[in-house]
């Protein structure tokens, strides 16, 4: 079957239709479970537990809301209509119909709706008694101002009625700080259900007073809730299938991370086509600030050989399948980003669909991006093409200490120079400060929350498995490497570990390969082969200082024989995993480094120099690592195995840091109650290891983190300690010194330096800005 991108119906997981294979009857206990179950669960996620009630009708979304204007609105009421798209005018179409008077404020579809004219409407109209609004309009993509929309309604008096159909469950919507009175959507939107289950979420001293008021039997809200609260029964024949289907997908939506993981994996999906599409050069109707992550609307190609009839039926024979026609003034079509899609899914769709361009022979005429000259739009970020040859390097471990000592003791005299003449700034790296995340985040140029890579190791909700987070499917965004290289950019990016090469070299196409492995590369796979020989160095071993001098003196090479327009090195950690700042080891390690740098300088190169994160002492006086064994404390605290301890810092290559860095995550088991998980939570907070203690959904947002790919409770220690899980897991018989690791706000400060001169005051800057600063100069 073909993947769905549309706007509902939608593509839905195995364990979703499986749900529909079991037939209930509609009076069973089982079914009424459902029926109590998905209610609290709709209010949960708005935060509407307290003041509002759920109530689900048989039919669509369209259902909902008419049910919504005729049970709610007094017949003698006035509603004002703001629309911007065709679900707007829908809503206007039902008051009309229903005979309620009604009074419409209407922006152009590429305009949100404008709170400050309708605070002068509820002003001057008081007959006004209500006020509805869609969220995230369908027609095109665009996000209405709904905190504004709300405070104004809320201010002059009125009721608001929401139409959230394409945005619940994915759009955080919080009805105790936002003045909404009836919220509409249905199953087989962002909850990824179904259809079949239209529901509003009404305010419950509302829907109390409007008894008798409806003008239909069956769409009447009240009545509906009544017959709910009085046996958990509908009152006429419900979507048994439907439902059972709702309340797994309802499973998998908390699974993910709730709103906010399934938010980010939508968001996700959206980068990744806007950017793929743009390359190809469509033009999107909407800029990035206006879009929801829902659905995109893109601006119909002007060349006679785009026919979009073709284009959709070659499309839907290559498995996917757009929304069909259009509903906008403007000629466009549109595709969905939700539902059971990843982006690697979409990254499919986009070659799917440059494949049918090319079948068509139709010329595509962008606005400059991805045709080999001009710049290049990568995760919502406009990058110029690059006028030298462009390098960025991403030191691993680099604490800004280690360029300060060499430098005074004269060990790194190029630098000093590219100093003196260019830039020299520090960047706060990604939290956690692992080598995955950050290593992404410079090559995508936007944090985890984008890119999905939330450490080296972690649980894959998809599968409850503990993984390795190094393969590209996990990947959510295109790199800065990939995209240049689409566009015609020759590109280059060579890590010191084989882990990270397959996820830098998603997409690329050029040469990619790591100084592990470099005696393996084929053209095929890595788009180069006989390195060993080209460098002129052996493959050193994984643990050693050479292994970053691969990288750098095969980074030189490259740019000398193949002239790259963009090179991305990456080193390793060894060395300061080993040796503090300023000793006669670290030195020596970044006086090698300082005759790279001056060689790629004496090339003509734009340089630009950070790092994935620092590094700190995590021993006490006698070399004994300051470790809490996490896991162990949590058995002692709730019994064996009923949370477990999630350590990002796994990796394949762990002798010289026995997996201990200082961020972890908590899992709770399914037992742990939620006062043990609060008590224990506090508890932890005040050891004196301990640095920061957050829940999942404040780690997310204060870390930029996907929230479907972390764990219940971020635990970070203080720089001078690690974490563990049970001691005896941790091996530290390869320490052959006292323990120096990374992970957490210790090491978040790192270089960024440059030798070019570039204006970094007043910024905040980020190891994921080098690419900004060494191609964009002193554009913001």
């Amino acid at each position: 079957m073909p993947y769905l991108l549309t706007p509902g119906p939608l593509t839905t997981a195995a364990a979703t239709k499986d749900a529909m294979q079991v037939d209930y009857g509609s009076r069973d206990h089982t079914f009424i479970g459902f029926t109590k179950r998905v209610r609290e669960r709709l209010l949960w996620l708005c935060a509407g537990e307290r003041t509002h009630t759920a109530v689900m009708l048989q039919g669509s979304g369209t259902y909902a809301v008419e049910a919504a204007f005729g049970t709610l609105v007094p017949k003698d009421g006035k509603v004002a209509v703001l629309v911007n798209g065709a679900y707007g005018k829908r809503m206007v179409e039902i008051v009309k119909v229903l005979g309620r008077a009604h009074v419409t404020q209407e922006t152009a579809e590429d305009v949100p709706v404008d709170p400050a004219a309708l605070d002068r409407l509820l002003a001057d109209d008081q007959a006004i008694t209500d006020v509805a609004v869609v969220y995230t309009e369908t027609t095109t993509g665009i996000r209405n101002p709904l905190e504004a929309i709300a405070a104004v309604t809320a201010r002059h008096g009125r009721r608001l009625i929401v139409d959230a159909m394409s945005c619940f469950g994915a759009l955080p919507i919080d009805l105790r700080t936002l003045p909404i009175d009836a919220l509409c959507a249905s199953s087989n939107k962002c909850l990824e259900g179904v259809p079949g289950i239209g529901f509003v979420i009404v305010r419950t001293e509302w829907l109390n007073a409007c008894a008798g008021r409806s003008h239909s039997l069956a769409l009447d809200l009240h009545a509906q809730s009544q017959g709910f609260d009085k046996n958990g029964q509908w009152r006429f024949t419900p979507p048994t299938h439907v439902l059972a289907a709702f309340d797994k997908a309802l499973d998998l939506h908390a699974v993910e991370g709730g709103v906010e993981g399934r938010g980010a994996r939508y968001l996700a999906n959206q980068r990744v086509l806007v950017d793929g599409m743009r390359a190809m050069g469509f033009r999107t109707l909407l800029p990035d600030h206006l879009m929801s992550p829902t659905i995109v609307t893109f601006h119909m190609p002007q060349d006679p050989k785009f026919v979009f009839q073709t284009f959709y039926d070659r499309l839907r024979e290559k498995g996917f399948v757009i929304y069909p026609g259009k509903l906008t003034a403007a000629d466009s079509f549109r595709i969905g980003c939700i539902g059971d899609l990843t982006p690697e899914i979409m990254r499919a769709a986009l070659g799917a669909i440059d494949e049918t361009v090319k079948e068509m022979g139709a010329k595509i005429s962008g606005d400059g991006d991805g045709n080999g000259n001009g710049d290049v739009t990568v995760n919502g970020r406009r990058y110029a093409w690059p006028k030298k040859p462009t390098v960025v390097i991403c030191l691993d471990g680099c604490a800004p200490e280690y360029f300060e000592k060499a430098v005074a003791a004269g060990k790194m005299p190029n630098l000093a120079k590219m100093v003196e003449r260019g830039t020299n700034a520090s960047a706060r790296c990604v939290i956690p400060s692992f080598t995955n995340p950050n290593n992404m985040s410079i090559v995508t140029g936007a944090p985890p929350s984008v890119h999905g890579i939330s450490g080296n190791f972690f649980i894959d909700p998809r599968t409850g498995e503990e993984v390795m987070m190094n393969d590209p499917k996990f990947l959510r965004a295109p790199t800065l490497l990939a995209a240049f290289s689409a566009a015609g950019a020759k590109v280059v990016a060579i890590t010191a570990k084989d882990k990270l090469r397959k996820m830098l070299g998603e997409g690329l196409k050029g040469v990619a390969f790591s100084a592990e492995k470099a005696d393996k590369c084929t053209l095929a796979e890595h788009g180069i082969t006989d390195v060993v020989a080209k460098v002129g160095m052996p493959v050193p071993d994984v643990y050693s200082a050479e292994l970053s001098e691969f990288v750098l003196k095969a980074g030189v090479v490259l740019l000398k024989s193949d002239k790259p327009d963009i090179l991305y090195l990456s080193t390793t950690d060894y060395v300061q995993h080993k040796h503090a700042p300023g000793t006669d080891e670290a030195n020596a390690f970044y006086a090698m480094i300082d005759k790279y740098l001056g060689e790629l300088d004496a090339l003509g190169a734009v340089i630009a120099i950070t790092a994935d994160h620092g590094m700190n002492a995590k021993a006490d006086a006698a070399g004994k690592p300051r470790v809490l064994y996490l896991g162990d404390w949590l058995d002692e605290k709730l019994g064996k195995d009923k949370a477990r301890v999630i350590l990002p810092i796994t990796d394949p290559y762990v002798v010289h840091h026995g997996a201990l860095g200082s961020f972890a995550w908590i899992h709770w088991g399914p037992s742990v109650t939620a006062e043990q998980r609060q008590a224990l939570t506090q508890e932890l907070a005040k050891d004196p290891n301990m640095e920061v203690v957050l829940d999942r959904t404040a780690a997310a947002r204060r870390f930029e983190l996907p929230a479907d790919r972390v764990g219940d409770v971020c635990v970070i220690t203080k720089a001078n300690a690690v974490v563990g899980t049970e001691a005896a897991r941790h091996d530290l018989t390869g320490l052959d010194a006292p323990l120096r690791s990374h992970g957490g706000l210790g090491e978040e400060r790192v270089p960024l330096v440059l030798n070019v001169a570039r204006k970094t005051a007043g910024r905040d800057l980020r190891n994921f800005d080098a690419f900004d600063l060494a191609l964009n100069g002193d554009k913001q």
